[in-house]
């Protein structure tokens, strides 16, 4: 287990850091049941989300504005520059089953 702040009771997958290892970008179930019975009858698509490094663990758990309850969006991989996020999605207009996406950071954020 890598760390219970980001520990949940379906998936967590693939993750990358930025280059200080102060910012993790994982995958993960969109929706967070209490039990699993909770989601026999729904999708539960995976998404990419972040997290912040703190002295005590990680908090500010955001999700990626590209997940989707339709699509997964999943495995970050980050630029050596921390300005290109590269993923895997099954979202419609794309070539085959998943195919890769990318997205830019602009500003400080």
């Amino acid at each position: 287990m890598f760390s219970k702040d980001l520990t949940t009771p379906f998936n967590e997958g693939p993750a990358c850091f930025n280059s200080g290892f102060t910012t993790i970008y994982f995958t993960r179930n969109l929706h967070l049941f209490t039990k699993p019975k909770d989601i026999e009858n729904k999708k539960n698509n995976l998404g990419i989300f972040t997290a912040t490094a703190t002295d005590t663990g990680w908090t500010n758990i955001q999700p990626l504005a590209y997940n989707s309850d339709d699509y997964n969006v999943a495995h970050p991989s980050l630029s050596s520059d921390g300005k290109l996020l590269i993923f895997s999605s099954d979202m419609p207009g794309g070539y085959g089953g998943s195919d890769l996406y990318y997205c830019k950071k602009q500003g400080s954020n």
